[in-house]
């Protein structure tokens, strides 16, 4: 049941964080670059001053009047009342209003808290729940299973031994189908990437420099012109207003999620056929088909449960609640992100052991929060141990302790030397705030912080680690008021 509902819903804003920062008239962080709020209660009083003296002076009835919008969003000016008529270059009328001015700096801030707030955006939530390990390994993983692809080191990509141990070539033929197998593994993870990195972004009118970004929160004049006239000129309300606002911009998410679905239900399900279906035919034509006929099934079943992992993936893209009814014991919520990395890496079967506290309950509102958490953990432990699955030993244990969780993750390295310079690093800024949380790769512990501090409204949390030999242990704790049930 948990696992369901997380593998189905991922997209998520902090719209209540995002109400208190609107409120507060000091300087916010949020953002990229710092700024004043220009919604205050203050600066809202004058705002609907203003719209009411433009309004009894006639400066925008007549023209709020005369616009008409064409199918496409084109703002055009028809006749209006006593055979008064408009040019439409009479938009200036509106656009220099100077309380459709203010309206305009108001939607737009809020617009931008929404996507990109480094806390609580929408732009946040893709990077840890969705573009940080989990799509790309999702993606990958079903090629993985079939054993189709391999790792790289600096862009060579390594022998598929699996092929090489099972079928009976040539080494001449060997070395063609090695050489299809390295390419075919580049092109599956060129495009995995390009989904990553160019699709699943967001933008609006001034940071578009993600071109491909599925998730366009852009406005040009005319759609601000429509929003003012004809959702916001009553609006009198500073509540109401963001109430309108955040509506109209979950409106424009649902719009961009059905275009995401659709990608990946046909587009990029098309891409991936390609590529496989090309793999298919390039073989035939340079191999015998009896001789490679297991590498040739393989490639079909693949074909197949390529198109069904992306549907499962255009699920994600389905807006998530910020509570989930009931509550649930840590352990099911660690079980639950177990599940959820060996699902992410089907040939890295490791086993994990588990010492979980028993009868401590979260309620639903941070089941997801500490999911993601655990998830950041578990996958640093398989991409950075650089060990065999049964060599990486790996253990949780989670138990509370003077009114603290602690969280503590074991397991071993290949070579610890190359993790301490990172994890001290980590110990000593632990406190202090990250300006890359949406960066994806590394150790994802920027995340975890956001989590813990903005998700999970921890005031206190510590991170602690100890390297013995080859052992990493590392331990995050933090309070636990308010998240025990």
């Amino acid at each position: 049941m948990v696992i369901g509902s997380i593998d189905e819903r991922k997209i998520f804003v902090n719209e209540y964080k995002i109400r208190q920062t609107l409120k507060k008239s000091e300087k916010q962080s949020v953002l990229s670059t710092e700024q004043v709020s220009p919604l205050t209660n203050e600066s809202f009083e004058r705002y609907v001053k203003l719209l009411a003296y433009v309004k009894n002076n006639n400066e925008y009835k007549d023209v709020s009047s005369i616009i008409q919008f064409g199918e496409n969003g084109e703002v055009t000016f028809v006749e209006a009342e006593k055979n008064k008529t408009y040019k439409e270059q009479d938009v200036d009328v509106v656009l220099y209003l100077p309380a459709f001015r203010i309206f305009v700096s108001y939607f737009l801030y809020i617009r931008d808290l929404f996507i990109f707030s480094k806390e609580y955006g929408l732009d946040a939530y893709l990077s840890t729940r969705i573009r940080h390990g989990t799509l790309p390994n999702h993606l990958r993983s079903v090629f993985e299973t079939y054993f189709l692809v391999t790792a790289q080191t600096d862009n060579v990509y390594a022998i598929n031994q699996f092929w090489k141990d099972k079928l009976s070539l040539s080494e001449e033929h060997m070395t063609i189908l090695q050489a299809s197998l390295g390419q075919f593994s580049k092109d599956v993870d060129i495009f995995s990437k390009d989904i990553k990195d160019n699709y699943i972004q967001c933008k609006n009118e001034q940071k578009n420099e993600k071109f491909d970004a599925l998730f366009d929160y852009s406005y040009n004049e005319h759609d601000l012109i429509f929003l003012f006239v004809e959702d916001f000129d009553e609006t009198l309300n500073i509540d109401v207003f963001i109430d309108k606002a955040l509506m109209i911009l979950w409106q424009q998410t649902e719009i961009n999620l059905e275009v995401v679905r659709n990608k990946f239900n046909i587009q990029f399900r098309d891409r991936y056929i390609e590529l496989i279906d090309n793999l298919h035919l390039e073989l035939l034509s340079i191999l015998d088909k009896n001789s490679i006929s297991e590498l040739l099934n393989n490639l079909m079943t693949c074909r197949t449960e390529i198109q069904t992992k992306l549907s499962n993936i255009s699920k994600w893209f389905r807006r998530s609640e910020s509570s989930i009814e009931g509550e649930y014991e840590i352990q099911t919520l660690a079980e639950t992100s177990i599940q959820i990395t060996k699902n992410l890496n089907p040939n890295f079967n490791f086993e994990i052991a588990k010492d979980i506290c028993p009868n401590f309950n979260i309620s639903g509102e941070y089941h997801q929060h500490i999911i993601d958490l655990m998830n950041n953990c578990l996958f640093n432990i398989v991409k950075h141990c650089h060990l065999p699955c049964e060599e990486v030993n790996a253990n949780l244990i989670i138990y509370e302790k003077e009114n603290n969780l602690f969280l503590n993750f074991e397991n071993c390295l290949s070579d610890a030397s190359l993790h301490i310079a990172k994890l001290n690093a980590i110990k000593e800024n632990w406190e202090s705030s990250d300006a890359n949380i949406s960066r994806e790769g590394g150790t994802g512990f920027p995340k975890i912080k956001k989590i813990i501090n903005s998700d999970l409204n921890r005031k206190y949390s510590d991170f602690d680690f100890h390297l013995a030999s080859n052992k990493l242990n590392i331990t995050i704790s933090f309070e636990t008021n308010g998240l025990k049930v």
